[in-house]
């Protein structure tokens, strides 16, 4: 009895995998809405990095050292690279809106998007996803987290994503990075979206993916770092993704890099896969009269991003929105004082 079920369970796990046929994109799904997402942020993230809320869908426990409410808005174009046949769609859109609220407890987030994309060869559907994630700092160097979704429209999903960050600022491995950040994550854990009998869900079930992520040059003025990503979809494929990053005056980021996904590449239809975006901070001020002095976001900043990226099916993406971080960072650890001047302990 024992023997019979488990070549049963074997049997439905082979027949899952053996069925795995994401449409071009697919493994991109969740990740087309947000500049950072477009352009290859790998699950490690980096220095430069301003998370927001979108930023669980690549790895819940990204967003647990942000220290302020977070609201983000953003928009993606998507338009073939050539002309395709006549009659076929041209322009598919990718829409979100998050929020990221830290408290004692850790950081709580949320994300609606839409994806709307029936392009011949960029074929993702139309559908609307929600999305609530949870992440805690378990001390200064792990960062853990969860989350979970739902996808509704021409099919439907239901799924979860576990992850976790590990920061150590000096590794023998690797002696010429400093800032260290090494990920993974389990994601997809449940039912994956799917638009057509055709194609299997996507992104694919039960995907693990680990990267690093570090700063290789740092001055007072530039700073320079890599990632390296590799997720396995579905235990059927391979996806890599390796990007570089500036980081000039605190201010400007630019961002670039290059995707390889196997699968697409043996099937003919895998794009070059390049990327670039940048983004910028401003620091705005509220009038003290006004509501977001009340409230302490007198001093907010705004986050504008934009990107492009090439990608499989002979289509092009173009992303920009910007993040709200309201209030001031605190960057200045508590200072004790054993003895002042007049010889008091505080």
């Amino acid at each position: 009895m024992k023997k019979s079920f488990l070549i049963l369970c074997f049997s439905a796990i082979a027949t899952i995998l053996s069925a795995y046929n994401p449409p071009a994109g697919g493994e991109l799904f969740y990740r087309l809405s947000a500049p950072d997402l477009l352009s290859g942020a790998s699950s490690a993230g980096d220095s430069a990095t301003n998370f927001t809320a979108e930023h669980i869908a690549v790895n819940p426990a990204l967003t647990a050292d942000e220290q302020r409410i977070v609201a983000s808005a953003y928009a993606t174009a998507i338009y073939p690279r050539a002309a395709l046949p006549k009659g076929s769609s041209v322009f598919g859109t990718s829409v979100d809106a998050g929020i990221l609220i830290p408290s004692k407890l850790g950081v709580f987030s949320g994300v609606l998007q839409g994806v709307f994309s029936n392009i011949r060869t960029f074929d993702l559907g139309f559908s609307g996803t929600m999305r609530a994630g949870f992440a805690k700092a378990i001390d200064e160097k792990l960062n853990v987290g969860a989350d979970l979704y739902t996808t509704i429209g021409n099919g439907w999903a239901l799924a979860a994503d576990l992850g976790f960050v590990f920061k150590q600022n000096a590794f023998e491995a690797i002696p010429f990075l400093s800032k260290v950040r090494w990920s993974g994550t389990i994601t997809a854990i449940g039912k994956s979206f799917s638009n057509s009998s055709a194609v299997s869900g996507f992104p694919g079930i039960i995907t693990p993916q680990t990267a690093v992520s570090g700063i290789f040059y740092e001055s007072e003025k530039i700073s320079a770092g890599a990632s390296l990503g590799l997720a396995l979809p579905s235990f059927q494929n391979i996806v890599f993704d390796a990007g570089i990053h500036c980081l000039v005056a605190d201010k400007i980021c630019i961002r670039s890099g290059w995707t390889f996904n196997l699968r697409e590449t043996i099937a003919g239809n895998a794009g070059p896969n390049l990327y670039i975006s940048v983004n910028t901070r401003f620091a705005i001020r509220s009038r003290d009269d006004s509501f977001m002095s009340e409230h302490g976001w007198q001093q907010s900043e705004i986050v504008p991003a934009a990107a492009y990226r090439a990608l499989s099916g002979n289509v092009q993406a173009i992303s920009a929105g910007a993040a709200f971080h309201l209030g001031v960072k605190d960057t200045t650890p508590p200072e004790i004082i054993i003895w002042n001047e007049g010889g008091f302990e505080q």
